[in-house]
Protein backbone atom coordinates (compact mmCIF):
# COMPACT_ATOMS: atom_id res chain seq x y z
CA UNK A 1 0.00 0.00 0.00
CA UNK A 2 1.12 3.55 0.09
CA UNK A 3 2.02 5.23 2.89
CA UNK A 4 -0.48 7.60 4.68
CA UNK A 5 -0.28 11.05 4.37
CA UNK A 6 1.40 13.79 6.75
CA UNK A 7 -0.58 16.89 5.60
CA UNK A 8 -4.36 16.80 6.67
CA UNK A 9 -6.51 15.09 4.30
CA UNK A 10 -9.24 16.99 2.86
CA UNK A 11 -12.78 14.54 3.46
CA UNK A 12 -13.84 13.62 0.24
CA UNK A 13 -17.34 14.66 0.85
CA UNK A 14 -17.58 17.66 2.86
CA UNK A 15 -14.07 18.72 1.88
CA UNK A 16 -13.03 19.44 5.65
CA UNK A 17 -9.49 18.53 7.30
CA UNK A 18 -10.70 17.96 10.36
CA UNK A 19 -10.37 14.22 10.52
CA UNK A 20 -9.01 11.43 12.83
CA UNK A 21 -7.50 7.76 12.72
CA UNK A 22 -10.32 5.48 12.42
CA UNK A 23 -8.30 1.93 12.10
CA UNK A 24 -6.36 0.04 9.63
CA UNK A 25 -7.06 -3.43 7.98
CA UNK A 26 -5.25 -5.16 5.62
CA UNK A 27 -2.46 -2.25 5.60
CA UNK A 28 -4.65 0.21 4.88
CA UNK A 29 -6.26 2.79 6.89
CA UNK A 30 -9.70 4.75 7.22
CA UNK A 31 -10.01 8.43 8.32
CA UNK A 32 -13.12 9.58 9.83
CA UNK A 33 -14.16 12.92 9.24
CA UNK A 34 -14.52 15.13 12.89
CA UNK A 35 -17.43 17.28 10.62
CA UNK A 36 -19.64 14.76 8.53
CA UNK A 37 -18.33 11.91 9.84
CA UNK A 38 -17.75 9.75 6.59
CA UNK A 39 -14.59 7.47 6.72
CA UNK A 40 -11.78 7.42 3.58
CA UNK A 41 -9.18 5.72 2.94
CA UNK A 42 -5.55 7.40 3.88
CA UNK A 43 -3.91 7.77 1.05
CA UNK A 44 -6.48 6.91 -1.08
CA UNK A 45 -4.94 4.35 -4.11
CA UNK A 46 -3.87 5.69 -7.11
CA UNK A 47 -4.79 3.99 -10.43
CA UNK A 48 -2.44 1.78 -10.74
CA UNK A 49 -2.58 0.23 -7.07
CA UNK A 50 -6.44 -0.25 -7.72
CA UNK A 51 -6.39 -1.70 -10.85
CA UNK A 52 -3.68 -4.29 -9.45
CA UNK A 53 -5.78 -5.23 -6.68
CA UNK A 54 -9.18 -5.78 -8.68
CA UNK A 55 -6.83 -8.09 -11.15
CA UNK A 56 -4.93 -9.88 -9.11
CA UNK A 57 -7.47 -10.32 -5.34
CA UNK A 58 -10.60 -8.92 -5.78
CA UNK A 59 -12.21 -11.89 -7.09
CA UNK A 60 -11.08 -13.91 -4.29
CA UNK A 61 -11.94 -11.39 -1.24
CA UNK A 62 -15.52 -12.75 -1.10
CA UNK A 63 -17.50 -9.89 -3.19
CA UNK A 64 -18.37 -12.28 -5.94
CA UNK A 65 -18.72 -15.69 -4.60
CA UNK A 66 -21.47 -17.66 -6.98
CA UNK A 67 -22.52 -17.76 -10.17
CA UNK A 68 -23.94 -14.77 -12.21
CA UNK A 69 -27.34 -16.14 -11.17
CA UNK A 70 -26.92 -16.84 -7.79
CA UNK A 71 -25.22 -13.17 -7.66
CA UNK A 72 -28.59 -11.72 -8.82
CA UNK A 73 -31.30 -13.43 -7.48
CA UNK A 74 -29.57 -12.92 -3.90
CA UNK A 75 -29.61 -9.31 -4.75
CA UNK A 76 -33.10 -8.89 -6.33
CA UNK A 77 -34.16 -7.24 -3.26
CA UNK A 78 -31.53 -4.44 -3.78
CA UNK A 79 -32.26 -4.15 -7.41
CA UNK A 80 -36.26 -4.04 -6.51
CA UNK A 81 -35.56 -0.85 -4.00
CA UNK A 82 -33.32 0.77 -7.11
CA UNK A 83 -35.86 0.45 -9.27
CA UNK A 84 -38.59 1.26 -6.57
CA UNK A 85 -36.62 4.55 -5.79
CA UNK A 86 -36.48 5.54 -9.65
CA UNK A 87 -40.35 5.28 -10.18
CA UNK A 88 -41.05 7.06 -7.11
CA UNK A 89 -39.16 10.34 -8.52
CA UNK A 90 -38.83 10.14 -12.12
CA UNK A 91 -39.01 13.50 -14.22
CA UNK A 92 -42.10 13.54 -16.09
CA UNK A 93 -41.88 12.92 -19.79
CA UNK A 94 -38.25 12.86 -20.13
CA UNK A 95 -36.51 11.26 -22.97
CA UNK A 96 -33.85 8.86 -22.85
CA UNK A 97 -33.08 5.43 -21.24
CA UNK A 98 -31.70 5.16 -18.03
CA UNK A 99 -27.93 3.99 -17.83
CA UNK A 100 -26.95 1.47 -15.11
CA UNK A 101 -23.37 2.69 -14.57
CA UNK A 102 -21.09 -0.67 -12.91
CA UNK A 103 -24.23 -2.73 -14.24
CA UNK A 104 -22.13 -5.85 -13.29
CA UNK A 105 -24.08 -9.15 -14.24
CA UNK A 106 -27.26 -7.30 -15.43
CA UNK A 107 -29.74 -7.83 -12.63
CA UNK A 108 -30.42 -4.28 -11.78
CA UNK A 109 -30.71 -3.98 -15.95
CA UNK A 110 -33.34 -7.00 -15.86
CA UNK A 111 -35.51 -5.34 -12.90
CA UNK A 112 -35.64 -2.28 -14.95
CA UNK A 113 -36.77 -3.99 -18.48
CA UNK A 114 -38.78 -6.15 -16.50
CA UNK A 115 -40.56 -2.02 -15.45
CA UNK A 116 -41.21 -1.08 -18.88
CA UNK A 117 -37.95 1.24 -18.72
CA UNK A 118 -35.52 1.96 -21.35
CA UNK A 119 -32.02 0.94 -19.83
CA UNK A 120 -28.47 0.33 -21.09
CA UNK A 121 -25.13 -0.66 -18.94
CA UNK A 122 -21.73 0.53 -18.70
CA UNK A 123 -18.77 -1.78 -16.89
CA UNK A 124 -15.22 -1.83 -17.40
CA UNK A 125 -14.98 -5.62 -16.51
CA UNK A 126 -15.19 -7.42 -20.25
CA UNK A 127 -16.39 -10.63 -18.72
CA UNK A 128 -19.26 -9.12 -16.83
CA UNK A 129 -20.20 -7.05 -20.25
CA UNK A 130 -20.49 -9.93 -22.36
CA UNK A 131 -22.52 -11.72 -19.97
CA UNK A 132 -24.65 -8.89 -19.55
CA UNK A 133 -24.88 -8.41 -23.58
CA UNK A 134 -25.75 -12.37 -23.72
CA UNK A 135 -28.95 -11.44 -22.04
CA UNK A 136 -29.93 -8.99 -24.72
CA UNK A 137 -28.84 -5.26 -22.92
CA UNK A 138 -26.82 -2.81 -24.35
CA UNK A 139 -23.63 -2.60 -22.11
CA UNK A 140 -20.48 0.34 -23.00
CA UNK A 141 -17.33 -1.14 -21.38
CA UNK A 142 -16.07 2.45 -20.33
CA UNK A 143 -16.22 4.72 -17.17
CA UNK A 144 -18.81 7.42 -16.56
CA UNK A 145 -16.32 10.12 -17.59
CA UNK A 146 -15.65 8.65 -20.52
CA UNK A 147 -19.43 8.76 -21.98
CA UNK A 148 -19.63 10.97 -24.83
CA UNK A 149 -22.52 13.44 -25.02
CA UNK A 150 -25.08 16.16 -22.76
CA UNK A 151 -28.46 14.78 -21.69
CA UNK A 152 -28.57 11.33 -23.03
CA UNK A 153 -30.00 9.87 -19.99
CA UNK A 154 -33.12 10.36 -17.65
CA UNK A 155 -31.62 8.37 -15.24
CA UNK A 156 -28.35 7.07 -13.74
CA UNK A 157 -28.05 4.18 -11.14
CA UNK A 158 -25.76 2.63 -9.44
CA UNK A 159 -25.65 -0.57 -7.13
CA UNK A 160 -22.76 -0.54 -4.72
CA UNK A 161 -20.25 1.44 -7.12
CA UNK A 162 -19.69 4.67 -5.51
CA UNK A 163 -17.73 3.29 -2.45
CA UNK A 164 -15.57 2.19 -5.10
CA UNK A 165 -14.37 5.54 -6.49
CA UNK A 166 -11.45 7.20 -6.36
CA UNK A 167 -12.64 10.76 -7.90
CA UNK A 168 -15.81 11.14 -6.72
CA UNK A 169 -16.55 14.56 -7.94
CA UNK A 170 -15.37 13.89 -11.45
CA UNK A 171 -18.11 11.02 -11.53
CA UNK A 172 -20.55 13.14 -10.10
CA UNK A 173 -19.51 16.01 -12.86
CA UNK A 174 -19.90 13.44 -15.85
CA UNK A 175 -23.59 12.14 -14.35
CA UNK A 176 -24.68 15.90 -14.40
CA UNK A 177 -23.45 16.51 -18.25
CA UNK A 178 -24.84 13.27 -19.21
CA UNK A 179 -28.75 13.50 -17.57
CA UNK A 180 -31.18 15.37 -18.74
CA UNK A 181 -32.56 18.56 -16.83
CA UNK A 182 -34.06 17.23 -13.87
CA UNK A 183 -32.75 13.79 -14.27
CA UNK A 184 -32.03 11.53 -11.08
CA UNK A 185 -29.13 9.66 -10.28
CA UNK A 186 -30.10 7.12 -7.53
CA UNK A 187 -27.30 5.49 -5.57
CA UNK A 188 -27.10 2.34 -3.78
CA UNK A 189 -23.94 2.11 -1.50
CA UNK A 190 -22.86 1.11 2.15
CA UNK A 191 -22.47 4.37 4.24
CA UNK A 192 -20.67 5.50 7.29
CA UNK A 193 -22.69 5.20 10.64
CA UNK A 194 -22.93 1.30 10.26
CA UNK A 195 -19.43 0.94 9.60
CA UNK A 196 -18.37 3.67 12.50
CA UNK A 197 -21.24 2.04 15.16
CA UNK A 198 -19.92 -1.81 14.30
CA UNK A 199 -16.20 -0.78 13.43
CA UNK A 200 -16.08 0.40 17.58
CA UNK A 201 -18.53 -1.76 18.95
CA UNK A 202 -16.63 -5.10 18.29
CA UNK A 203 -13.45 -3.14 19.31
CA UNK A 204 -14.37 -2.09 22.69
CA UNK A 205 -13.37 1.20 21.18
CA UNK A 206 -9.83 0.34 21.00
CA UNK A 207 -9.05 2.09 17.64
CA UNK A 208 -5.51 0.36 17.64
CA UNK A 209 -7.08 -3.27 16.98
CA UNK A 210 -7.35 -4.37 13.43
CA UNK A 211 -10.92 -3.06 11.80
CA UNK A 212 -13.44 -6.03 11.38
CA UNK A 213 -15.10 -6.47 8.13
CA UNK A 214 -18.08 -5.79 9.38
CA UNK A 215 -20.72 -7.23 6.95
CA UNK A 216 -18.47 -6.30 3.22
CA UNK A 217 -18.48 -2.64 4.12
CA UNK A 218 -14.79 -2.24 5.42
CA UNK A 219 -13.35 -3.36 2.52
CA UNK A 220 -9.35 -1.67 1.42
CA UNK A 221 -8.35 -0.59 -1.13
CA UNK A 222 -11.31 -1.24 -2.80
CA UNK A 223 -14.15 0.70 -0.84
CA UNK A 224 -12.12 3.97 -0.61
CA UNK A 225 -15.31 6.17 0.97
CA UNK A 226 -17.84 5.45 3.13
CA UNK A 227 -19.79 8.47 3.16
CA UNK A 228 -22.38 9.95 5.14
CA UNK A 229 -25.50 10.82 4.73
CA UNK A 230 -24.45 14.85 5.65
CA UNK A 231 -21.66 14.38 3.71
CA UNK A 232 -23.30 12.85 0.21
CA UNK A 233 -25.39 16.40 0.81
CA UNK A 234 -22.40 18.56 0.82
CA UNK A 235 -20.53 16.88 -2.16
CA UNK A 236 -23.89 16.39 -3.73
CA UNK A 237 -24.30 20.09 -3.61
CA UNK A 238 -20.98 21.31 -4.71
CA UNK A 239 -22.01 19.36 -8.06
CA UNK A 240 -25.43 20.74 -9.21
CA UNK A 241 -27.29 17.77 -7.03
CA UNK A 242 -30.14 18.10 -4.49
CA UNK A 243 -31.12 14.96 -2.28
CA UNK A 244 -34.68 14.24 -2.81
CA UNK A 245 -35.22 11.03 -1.13
CA UNK A 246 -33.24 8.54 1.56
CA UNK A 247 -34.08 5.50 1.96
CA UNK A 248 -32.65 2.28 3.75
CA UNK A 249 -31.18 0.20 1.53
CA UNK A 250 -32.55 -2.99 1.21
CA UNK A 251 -30.07 -6.03 2.49
CA UNK A 252 -29.45 -8.83 -0.11
CA UNK A 253 -30.97 -12.63 1.05
CA UNK A 254 -29.02 -15.30 1.10
CA UNK A 255 -28.51 -15.87 4.84
CA UNK A 256 -30.28 -15.89 8.43
CA UNK A 257 -28.15 -12.45 9.57
CA UNK A 258 -29.36 -11.07 6.49
CA UNK A 259 -32.67 -11.80 7.22
CA UNK A 260 -32.42 -10.41 10.37
CA UNK A 261 -30.99 -7.07 9.47
CA UNK A 262 -33.61 -6.93 6.56
CA UNK A 263 -36.72 -7.01 9.46
CA UNK A 264 -34.74 -5.02 11.89
CA UNK A 265 -34.65 -2.09 9.59
CA UNK A 266 -38.55 -2.27 8.79
CA UNK A 267 -38.72 -1.65 12.35
CA UNK A 268 -35.66 1.17 13.56
CA UNK A 269 -35.76 3.01 10.14
CA UNK A 270 -39.42 4.84 10.90
CA UNK A 271 -38.31 5.80 14.46
CA UNK A 272 -34.84 7.15 14.14
CA UNK A 273 -34.51 7.89 10.25
CA UNK A 274 -30.81 8.33 9.16
CA UNK A 275 -29.76 8.12 12.73
CA UNK A 276 -30.35 4.00 13.11
CA UNK A 277 -27.01 2.62 12.90
CA UNK A 278 -27.95 -0.83 11.77
CA UNK A 279 -28.66 -0.33 8.01
CA UNK A 280 -25.24 -1.52 5.82
CA UNK A 281 -26.22 0.45 3.15
CA UNK A 282 -28.67 3.62 1.79
CA UNK A 283 -29.93 4.48 -0.90
CA UNK A 284 -30.20 8.37 -2.33
CA UNK A 285 -31.60 9.83 -4.97
CA UNK A 286 -30.46 12.81 -6.28
CA UNK A 287 -32.24 15.24 -8.86
CA UNK A 288 -30.05 17.30 -11.28
CA UNK A 289 -30.99 21.20 -10.77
Amino acid sequence: MQSPSDMPVPCAACESPRARPFGARRGWRYLECLDCGSLQLDPMPDAETLARAYRDEYSRAGHYAGTPEARNAAARRVFQGIGDAYAAHAPAGAAGPVLDYGCGWGGLLDELRARGIPCEGADLSRDMAAHTRAQGHPVHEAALEALEGEGRYAGIVMAAVFEHLTDHAATLEAARRLLVPGGLLVTFMPTARFARFFGKLFRLGLLRLPLPEIHGTLAPPWHTLLISASGLRALAGRHGFDIVDLRPGPVQSGNPANEALHHLNRLGWPLLGERWPLCPCHLFVLRKR
